[in-house]
């Protein structure tokens, strides 16, 4: 396919990017966003361009002092051209341990009160369901999960905290999601995790990156203190 035909446009985002847009917000919108960003990773030098997909657009970030706009402009159209090329990538599958003790889930009662579940039902469908990263933001490292079902969709809190522990696995509104870092933050707080998100000594900081699949493993309280540990080292 070729990856130009179903694009919409490619226009300047300031003077130092370029947004791509796709003409149809079908099923395979993500995919595409997926092989643009390989496409473009494959042919963009990383210390003059920077590739940020999102949920329905892709952000192109460049050098204003290495490169002009126009010049930009032609090598990601070339690259989008022969998108094609690109090698069929097999989503990702990560399990991610996450403790639901109530101590790391203050939200966890008044999501199954919303939703008229049991806090064990709650759980029971967070963890069974399959997630989608549709892409990161808000922090570094911070997934955005799709797949949420809908028995447990529940509104953001209507007073934000001004501090969520990092690891914190919450809900807002339709999606799931994991705060890498302590940040301020209104989705519901239903569990932690002791895996490390975001880490700069490692070569990719970002432990997920949009495309992959995600399910979330239940661990007791021990084994989030001996992984926390280990971790650690």
């Amino acid at each position: 396919m070729n990856m130009l035909e179903s694009v919409i446009r490619v226009e300047p985002l300031g003077d130092s990017g370029l947004m791509i847009r796709w003409a149809e917000h079908d099923d395979d919108l993500l995919d595409k966003i997926v092989v643009a960003s390989l496409a473009l990773r494959r042919v963009l030098p990383s210390d003059r361009f920077a590739i940020v997909p999102a949920f329905v657009t892709l952000t192109v970030h460049f050098d204003v002092t290495q490169i002009c706009t126009a010049d930009a402009t032609d090598l990601v159209r070339s690259a989008l051209r022969n998108a094609s090329d690109v090698p069929i990538i097999v989503p990702r599958v990560l399990e991610i341990p996450v403790c639901y003790d109530f101590e790391f889930a203050p939200d966890l009662q008044e999501v199954a009160t919303h939703c008229r579940l049991s806090v064990s039902e709650v759980l029971q469908v967070h963890s069974e369901s399959d997630y989608i990263v549709r892409m990161i933001g808000f922090s570094p490292g911070f997934p955005y999960l799709s797949g949420l079902p809908a028995s447990i969709q529940c509104p953001r809190r209507a007073t934000p905290r001004l501090s969520v522990p990092p690891g914190s696995v919450a809900i807002g509104g339709s999606q799931t999601g994991i705060y890498p870092q302590a940040t301020p933050g209104g989705w519901n707080v239903i569990g932690r995790t002791p895996v490390r998100l975001f880490d700069v000594a490692r070569t990719e900081p970002c432990l997920l990156s949009a495309g992959d699949r995600v399910r979330f493993q239940p661990i007791d309280r021990p084994t989030f203190d001996r992984l926390s540990e280990e971790l650690a080292r």
